[in-house]
């Protein structure tokens, strides 16, 4: 399928028939009602049974009947439909490693290029809810990273081991990378982990096409075949995988090694007592910083808007605040208040040892710190250094830098560590946060002295106590609080932070809603109804409340969230006013929320304007829930888009080789789009000026849910006078409130606006690259779908296709003037 591959993909998967083969034996497994078929009932019918049966919402039927066709047919082409449409079923179940594997399957057997797009497209997004591709692939592009691990397997497995051992590889996403590189360095054999099914299947490819045999990718360690005998070498990745935050990988990684050495399996156990770890040690290296930026991720600013008109939020803060969390410290404006120091040293393998009691958790270790820059404190941002050699063991290793997480705005001088560090790709920091539930910074002066106490609780994630020392006392405690965190801690939910404390979306919001229901009151001579869809903490019905409306509806779908918003809104004397439901407002009609509303406010927008159903969720109140002449707020969503230039997305969306081996098959599971915040972009240059590409009117009836938009972009008169080639398409988006009498506000999410909660979209262009010049204009394509938004370039610039279209004339012409 041209325009789908890419075109470094060399290998073609040909893993569907033993995805439909395993579809046959899952079906045994599955409870369904029984089918009636006539012998000569084919596959094409079962299929298309089992549309009527998804469109009757029927998911076990409809799943079964997909099944069965697949065991009937021999038909490439009703394979991949039958495969899409399956992979649609297991996403609705939510098992999204299935439906990854169904899309993926349907991709590689389509023919039609429409349809092929379209499967690879929901492949990507089945992904996105499997495993972290954008990470995986900057991990396989990091230069540093691959040649030190390869040389310390190398020298893991040198003349003093023997016989080549049994590697066991460990690491969500990425373990089987590192078995590739056991077999490379002598490994006799190598079992890797991968973390999910779709990407066993890609690794197995992988392996088989770059010729490593005696390599098994294992999507889980709770399989326990094949088993070669207990396993000698043991490595592991603590950069990557095990959950999000509080070093997850790391303490997955201790967790499994812990583990397999004390499981047996029929042939003993998965690995030796003696086994060598790699890596030997783990630093936990930290600072303390300021950063009212990396704040607002836990906690609603004092400047938010929303605490400056007095509304109450503390229940929100106090119910879903965070011990700690992933940052990436140079994406954030901060100030480091000590210098680095390492707060703790991990041994692996004490670390792992079964006979060590695992609640005692893994040592302790304090050490004190000197403040070197007057600030407040806001957190502890720590990070991984990791030594894959045992210094110990030989003067050599002891000059082996380690593969270090580190900010890469700190050398490895600040790093508080003798030995050389290479910073990673793909890695990050986090952000443990000392002030508890309170919103007041502890103030820090320079000569003052604290003391951190650090350890792995028995879960493997660090824990921190941290307190100030008097200058003559070592024991005396300031009166800065002692502060406890546990990295396994999470509070769900903790993206409301940013957008609680964005100043300029509460305000905009405010002024919006307070206009609409004054304006509603002197027309009608009363309040309007006002329903808020996706109230999340009730802040917007708090706006309407207070601003007049006697009667408001907050529907919210997520029952935690629902009941806290019932607390802040009775801690604000707004109960009387506020009736929370905790649905989606997809479920219900006019006669579930007490009659039609006349006002709809909503804040519904993720990053990408429509990804969170916008255009569903408001067609569906528009026709069951608004009442005639209602409104809603925001009125309007604009899109704007622009062709843009950076040499570091390569890095994140395309992968071609690793220590010499050919990986490039992962490009299939690589996605084309994501959200970042540009103006962190490092190299991002915009080409043409941004355009306003599609306009979406809210109030316009009817909301169309599929729709085709072009507009033609012009290039920047400052480009190189040779051209730049255009390789990637950012968008962002303005939502549009009618302020009445022909007056309208804005709220954007543009990289430079006032607005901080959102980030912006890219999309990557890869091998469809746009060389433009100074002048030159090009069309800009935008197709939506639901919730999804599709960009695209169609080909040239027209300023190309003139020229090409002349060049054609005039050949044609020449030929004409030769005569017959």
């Amino acid at each position: 399928m041209a325009g789908v591959q890419s075109p470094e993909l060399k290998t073609r998967l040909d893993f569907a028939g033993r995805f439909w083969a395993s579809c046959k034996r899952r079906r045994t497994e599955i409870s369904v009602p029984s089918v009636q078929c006539h012998e000569n009932e084919d596959a094409t019918k079962r299929y298309a049974q089992a549309k009527a049966a998804l469109k009757e919402n029927d998911r076990v039927l409809a799943k079964s009947l997909l099944l069965q066709c697949l065991q009937l047919t021999d038909d490439t082409a009703l394979e991949a439909r039958a495969l899409s449409l399956l992979g649609k079923v297991n996403y609705q179940n939510k098992d999204f490693d299935m439906a990854a594997l169904a899309f993926l399957a349907s991709f590689q057997r389509e023919n039609d290029e429409t349809l092929g797009r379209e499967a690879h497209q929901n492949l990507q997004v089945s992904l996105a809810k499997v495993m972290p591709v954008m990470s995986i692939f900057a991990a396989i592009n990091d230069d540093a990273r691959w040649p030190l691990i390869a040389h310390a397997i190398t020298k893991a497995l040198g003349p003093s081991f023997g016989e080549k051992p049994v590697a066991i590889c460990i690491g969500e996403h990425t373990g089987w990378l590192l078995a590739l590189l056991a077999r490379k360095s002598g490994a006799a054999a190598a079992l890797g982990e991968t973390g999910s099914r779709t990407l066993q299947e890609v690794a197995a490819g992988v392996a088989i096409s770059n010729g490593v045999e005696q390599f098994f990718a294992v999507d889980s360690w709770d399989a326990k075949e094949p088993m070669l005998g207990p396993a000698r070498l043991a490595i592991f990745d603590p950069f990557l995988g095990g959950g999000s935050g509080g070093c997850g990988a790391l303490s997955a990684g201790l967790a499994t090694i812990r583990k397999l050495r004390s499981e047996s399996t029929d042939a003993g156990p998965m690995l030796a007592a003696d086994a060598r770890l790699l890596p030997a040690r783990v630093r936990i290296v930290g600072v303390m910083v300021e950063s009212e930026s990396i704040l607002r991720r836990n906690n609603v600013s004092s400047q938010s808007g929303a605490e400056c008109e007095c509304l109450n939020l503390h229940g929100f803060v106090s119910r879903f605040q965070q011990d700690m969390c992933a940052v990436n410290l140079d994406d954030h404006s901060h100030k480091l208040l000590t210098a680095a120091a390492v707060l703790h040293v991990v041994d692996v393998d004490k670390a792992t040892d079964p006979v060590f009691p695992v609640e005692a958790g893994v040592g302790e270790t304090e050490v004190e710190v000197e403040v070197t820059i007057q600030g407040q404190l806001d957190c502890l941002v720590f990070w991984l250094d990791v030594s894959y050699c045992d210094e110990a063991s030989s003067s050599e290793n002891q000059g082996m830098p380690t593969l270090s997480s580190r900010p890469h705005s700190l050398t490895s001088n600040n790093n508080s560590n003798n030995r050389r560090s290479l910073p990673i790709q793909g890695g990050g920091q986090h952000a443990f946060y000392c002030r508890g539930q309170s919103i007041q910074q502890s103030a820090l002066h320079c000569g003052q002295r604290l003391r951190v106490r650090t350890s792995l609780g028995c879960t493997g994630c660090p824990m921190f106590h941290v307190r100030s020392l008097g200058d003559d006392d070592a024991t005396a405690m300031s009166e800065l609080p002692q502060v406890y965190g546990e990295g396994h801690r999470y509070r769900p939910l903790a993206y409301h932070f940013p957008m609680l404390s964005d100043r300029t979306r509460n305000s905009t919001y405010d002024r919006a809603i307070r206009n609409a229901i004054e304006g509603f009151c002197e027309q009608h001579g009363r309040p309007p109804r006002v329903l808020d869809i996706g109230s999340g903490s009730g802040l917007l019905s708090m706006f309407a409340a207070r601003a007049g409306a006697t009667q408001v509806v907050a529907l919210e779908a997520e029952n935690e969230l629902a009941e806290a918003s019932i607390s802040i809104i009775q801690s604000n004397n707004l109960s009387d006013r506020i009736r929370v439901i905790p649905r989606n407002s997809r479920e219900l009609f006019a006669e579930d929320i007490g009659g039609r509303a006349d006002l709809i406010v909503s804040e519904i927008f993720g990053d990408e304007a429509l990804s969170e159903a916008v255009l569903p969720t408001l067609a569906h109140a528009a026709e069951h829930l608004l009442a005639e002449g209602g409104q809603f707020l925001p009125a309007t969503c604009t899109v704007f888009a622009a062709l843009a230039h950076c040499d570091s997305l390569n890095n994140l969306f395309e992968v071609s080789s690793l220590a010499g081996f050919d990986v490039s098959a992962l490009n299939q599971l690589g996605s084309t789009q994501d959200s970042m915040r540009l103006n962190n972009l490092r190299g991002l240059s915009l080409c043409t000026e941004a355009t306003a590409v599609a306009r979406f009117n809210f109030n316009g009836r009817p909301i169309e849910l599929e729709c085709q938009f072009e507009e033609t972009s012009f290039a920047k008169d400052d480009l190189p006078e040779d051209g730049i080639a255009a390789n990637c398409i950012v968008h962002w988006f303005e939502l549009g409130f009618d302020m009445g009498a022909d007056k309208s506000d804005v709220l954007s999410t543009a990289p430079n606006s006032d607005s901080n909660c959102w980030k912006q979209g890219i999309v990557w262009l890869g091998d469809r690259t746009c060389l433009l010049q100074p002048g030159d204009s090009i069309r800009l394509q935008l197709h939506v779908e639901l919730d999804r938004m599709t960009f695209s370039v169609p080909g040239q610039t027209e300023q190309q296709q003139q020229q090409q279209q002349q060049q054609q004339q005039q050949e044609l012409f020449q030929d004409r003037l030769k005569g017959p």
